[in-house]
């Protein structure tokens, strides 16, 4: 793949891996305030999980364009 393209690509990734970042902290958050509160915090945790699974997807992804790249030089 072209290094433009590959450069292109870590730059969307890494948009992604901030905005996960946010989406998984807002969770937590969402999360103790709801056990705090002695409520339902099932669904939440859920999402949780879901969040942190995808942010270690973008890390992931991350690295692996970085190796490709590095290999370019």
């Amino acid at each position: 793949m072209p290094r433009r393209t590959l450069e292109r690509f870590l730059q969307l990734v890494k948009a992604d891996l901030a905005a996960e970042r946010e989406s998984v902290n807002r969770q937590r958050q969402i999360v103790d305030d709801l056990l705090r509160r002695g409520e339902d915090a099932t669904i939440a945790q859920a999402r949780l999980w879901e969040a942190e699974e995808t942010l270690a997807f973008y890390r992931a992804e991350a690295a692996r364009l970085d190796i490709e790249l590095a290999s370019l030089t």
